[in-house]
């Protein structure tokens, strides 16, 4: 009874209007590897615990969009056109990032498309950057980490020609430390 408690508070903390439907994990799956599977990397376990403001416990979960987190928590309406960039530039790379994972161990080479696209977030990543450093304040920890986001976004296009799993695993971990500081910031009311 107790666990099942639990469960319904973590749905209720991460369900809020407008946000994901629970999602029941099944038999044999593990909540980073949903969450990885969702956003990209286990690590953005930390944005939804942040959101929630607790530890993600139980089967029942709620996975809503990174869009819809910072517009919960206020992020959105303090720099709209920044942050949707950012969320449209994570979404891209996790699309196209994805396709490494089965072969994690092995030669990557991108296609064309996928390398112009993964370019094309390192871009929407810059550009995010210098609309956020137009504020007053600026919010520097965003910025921080976008910035280094942005970098390693590029370094994943350029791609060594070998094994790409570390340097997709820091641009997502880069990626999550700004969306975590981002929500800091609204909490803070823009200051």
């Amino acid at each position: 009874m107790k666990r099942l408690a639990l469960g319904c508070v973590l749905v209720l903390a991460l369900a809020t209007p407008g946000n994901a439907e629970p999602y029941r994990l099944k038999p044999g799956e593990s909540l980073t590897g949903v969450v990885t599977r969702h956003y990209g990397d286990k690590y953005y376990i930390w944005v939804l615990e942040l959101h929630a403001k607790q530890r993600l416990r139980g089967r029942t979960i709620a996975l809503p969009s990174l869009r819809r987190i910072l517009e919960a928590e206020k992020a959105l309406s303090l720099a709209p056109a920044a942050l949707e960039q950012v969320v449209a530039a994570q979404e891209s790379f996790h699309r196209v990032s994805s396709r490494n994972w089965p072969s994690c161990d092995v030669e990557t080479r991108w296609r064309p498309a996928e390398t112009q696209q993964l370019l094309r977030s390192a871009d929407q990543l810059a550009g995010a950057v210098r609309q956020l450093r137009e504020l007053k304040p600026a919010p520097r920890s965003v910025i921080t980490h976008l910035e280094r986001a942005a970098s390693a976004t590029r370094e994943v296009a350029a791609g060594p020609g070998g094994p790409l799993c570390k340097a997709i695993l820091s641009t997502h971990k880069r990626l999550v430390y700004a969306f975590q500081a981002a929500i800091r910031w609204a909490r803070k009311g823009g200051r």
